[in-house]
């Protein structure tokens, strides 16, 4: 059995998942291998997303005897519809639980039935599926509309009725939006073009229907004859969707939160929980949800995370190894120290009988390194481990160089081998590209998915300004993934507020409050058009007791920090001090007639709170371009510890003490206004 293979069934095995009444069942549909040459869809990478989408579903109760796969050349449309049939509707029962998911292409086709605003269907692209519309040839029969989908999906929710529930996950996107040529871009799970006919892409007459035009996307109407069913969507219809780190960037997010859930929420709660989750690591992309999000995930019947790991001794040729049921999507890194107790539940006070460290991680399992117990522990299996302390994420970022001049290109990749911040790949899988059109006299840095993060002259005396913003790439992400575990961290729970207020300002003074649901979309989203005036408030919402420091991440990899004042160094971190009582507030400005207006860079905005047991003031860190010139023995530990991270160095010696340090996130999006 190979390795893979071996934390798999560990996983499984150690997973702790209680056995419902309800039945939950799951069909997930996995392409990668799409025939280029016959149907002109790129390949795409969803091994990973089938692997953890499916460790996700038996730690949320699935047996996996209820768990189907229809993968690659399986497929096909017809394949597809029949899961769906004989899978979820015949297997399904009253008050069944059903999940849905797909990981492939999408595309926009045609919508000749007229109940679609914008005149196209959405639609997902089976293996048996082509991407250009022949009118001899091929006209869309082989995709599956939204329209089909539904019709199938509606006849489960007719079999498990109003007390069961269906849950869809679409790891597509319906247009790419303005994608690069092939050979020139990230792997993307969609298409420039539309499934339609050139007159009705021209603006072609729509067929007389009777039917009235309905909301763009997936018809989620409720009827009380029917399950309740919520969908969520890697991306804008308008937006590519990438994928990240060689798989699914929503299946990855979907997966994450799955396995952490800590506390009963509704579907509003979880997506909240994928919106953020997104803003890390595909911050231009904004994930949709549909549906009634005010019900609860699972029905209330989720199986929430443990505080604790549990551990097996295994062979590996003549070598003890000791495996970890949790890896990278439960937040672990390596180098993390974790403890081994005897007991489930202990004090913070309470010392472990022992402590080791992490040797590698893969998504839901990891390597220790072995050490000798105490002798009074007989079996290691018995105890309880817990995070101790959290290694910073050393993962470099992956960059690829596609410059038809040799010697230009020579010098990036150079320059890039040259940076521990950096890693150089070869073609896929990569998180910043170095693009050069044919015929372009000047290159493109661009992030995932297609975002362009600068333009400058295809010339050696750019290189410089090419490196400098992709190590502000690199400081961008350690700060949006920091603390990303829940075991080390708030940032699954609700324990901090944090919010943009929106305000209305006469004669330069802020006259009132506006409802901040008046900027929330149907999935709950917040979304602030640039010119809109708002203040920020940070509420103590559980009695959390410590400093903090409050940081401003934005889509172009831009850091500000907000909380002690970034241009003003006479506000002191020692002002920022949560007391422990519920309901405290912080606003900033501090003067109640200053506010913020909203504008550029467009994307997913995220604010993660920082807070420790001593004052935290990461203006001398990240003010300074990312590198501290002052005296070090100034900063903190964990000052320092952010310092050493960001640097060319990468001499990382600070863990982080998960029991006195905590993170806390939100995220919105800032949109272009609308016309008037």
């Amino acid at each position: 059995m190979n390795k893979a293979i071996q934390l798999f069934c560990l996983f499984t095995l150690l997973s702790t998942s209680n056995v419902f009444s309800q039945k939950k069942i799951a069909l997930i549909v996995a392409i990668s291998a799409y025939d280029k040459a016959a149907s002109d869809w790129e390949p795409l990478h969803t091994d990973r997303d089938v692997k953890e989408i499916t460790a996700a579903l038996q730690k949320q109760g699935f047996a996996s005897e209820n768990i189907k796969t229809i993968r690659d050349k399986d497929a096909t449309k017809k394949n597809i519809l029949s899961g769906i049939n004989e899978h979820l509707y015949k297997k399904a029962a009253n008050g069944d639980l059903v999940y849905f998911h797909f990981s492939g292409h999408g595309q926009q086709v045609a919508d000749y039935s007229g109940d679609e605003t914008d005149r196209y269907d959405e639609a997902l692209v089976p293996v048996d599926a082509k991407s250009k519309y022949e009118a001899d040839r091929y006209k869309g029969e082989n995709h599956l509309t939204d329209d089909e989908l539904m019709a199938s999906l509606n006849q489960v929710r007719q079999q498990i009725g109003s007390k069961g529930q269906v849950f869809m996950v679409i790891d597509a996107c319906f247009s790419g939006g303005m994608l690069r040529g092939p050979g020139f871009r990230s792997v993307v799970r969609g298409s420039n073009d539309k499934m339609a006919p050139d007159y009705w892409q021209q603006g072609g007459e729509i067929p007389s229907s009777k039917q009235q035009p309905a909301p763009d996307g997936l018809d989620m109407s409720d009827n009380k004859k029917l399950a309740p069913v919520v969908a969520f969507m890697a991306s804008q219809s308008t937006q590519p969707n990438a994928e990240y780190d060689g798989g699914g960037s929503l299946s990855r997010v979907v997966s994450e939160a799955l396995l952490n859930m800590e506390a009963q929420m509704s579907f509003a709660g979880l997506f909240r929980l994928i919106r953020d989750g997104m803003a890390k690591i595909v911050p231009n992309q904004i994930p949709q949800a549909d549906g009634n999000l005010n019900t609860i995930v699972f029905n209330g019947k989720a199986a929430l995370v443990k505080p604790f790991y549990k551990v097996k001794a295994s062979k590996e040729g003549a070598s003890t190894v000791w495996i970890l049921n949790g890896g990278s999507l439960h937040g672990l890194t390596v180098g993390s120290v974790v403890g081994f107790y005897a007991k489930e539940k202990v004090e913070d006070t309470t010392p472990p009988l022992f402590t080791t460290t992490i040797e590698y991680t893969q998504s839901i399992a990891s390597y220790l390194t072995v050490v000798a117990p105490p002798t009074q522990v007989k079996d290691i299996s018995t105890l309880w481990v817990y995070l101790q302390e959290l290694a910073p994420s050393q993962d470099p970022i992956k960059v690829c160089v596609q410059i038809p001049v040799s010697e230009l290109r020579a010098e990036l990749e150079s320059s890039i081998q040259k940076d521990p911040l950096l890693v150089l790949r070869g073609g896929e899988d990569c998180t910043c590209r170095i693009i050069q059109d044919p015929g372009s006299d000047s290159m493109d840095l661009m992030s995932a998915p297609e975002y362009l993060i600068r333009r400058v002259p295809a010339v050696a005396s750019s290189v410089p300004i090419i490196m400098e913003d992709l190590r502000y790439y690199a400081r961008a992400q350690f700060f949006r993934t920091l603390g990303s575990g829940p075991r080390s961290s708030g940032v699954f729970n609700d324990s901090i507020e944090i919010s943009f207020i929106p305000v209305e300002v006469k004669y330069g003074k802020v006259v009132r409050e506006l409802p901040l649901t008046s900027f929330m979309v149907g999935n709950g989203a917040v979304v602030l058009p640039e010119g809109i005036n708002v203040r920020l408030r940070v509420r103590n919402a559980s009695g959390v007791k410590g400093y903090f420091s409050l940081l401003d991440i934005q889509p172009n990899n831009g850091i500000n920090v907000l909380m002690p004042a970034q241009n003003d160094f006479q506000d002191s971190p020692n002002d920022y001090h949560f007391n422990g009582v519920k309901g405290e507030v912080f606003e900033f400005p501090k003067n109640k007639n200053l506010y913020f207006t909203i504008g550029p860079p467009y994307g997913m905005d995220l604010l993660k709170l920082i807070v420790t047991d001593e004052p935290l003031d990461m203006r001398p860190i990240l003010v300074s371009r990312g590198a501290y010139r002052g005296n070090p023995q100034q900063l903190s530990a964990l000052e320092r510890m952010f310092t050493d991270a960001m640097s060319a160095t990468r001499s990382v010696t600070t863990n982080i003490p998960v029991r006195e340090v905590g993170f806390f996130q939100s995220s919105f999006s800032i949109v272009k206004a609308a016309p008037q």
